[in-house]
C-alpha cells in the first residue's frame, strides 16, 4: 500500500492484527479498533517505522496504510 517499504507494511500489519479487539471485546464496547491513527501506535513502533525510511510523508502514508488496512477488513 502507497510508499511505505516492505518491512514497514510488515511491521503495521502485525501491529495492527496484535491489537485486533477479542468477540469478547466488541460485544462490550463495539466494532472500534483502537488503532485508528499513527498517534495511537505504541512509541517504540513509531521509531521503528523511522529507522526503516524516514520520509517527510511517512506520518501520512502510514495513516493512509491503517485508514487503508481498515476498510479491507470491513465485510459488506
Amino acid at each position: 500500500m502507497r510508499e511505505l517499504t516492505k518491512k514497514q507494511k510488515k511491521l503495521l500489519t502485525e501491529v495492527l492484527e496484535r491489537f485486533e479487539p477479542s468477540h469478547d471485546d466488541r460485544l462490550r464496547y463495539g466494532e472500534r479498533h483502537p488503532i485508528q491513527s499513527v498517534n495511537d501506535l505504541p512509541i517504540n513502533v513509531w521509531h521503528r517505522l523511522k529507522e526503516m525510511n524516514f520520509t517527510e510523508i511517512l506520518y501520512g502514508e502510514v495513516n493512509r496504510f491503517i485508514d487503508d488496512w481498515h476498510w479491507e477488513r470491513i465485510k459488506i
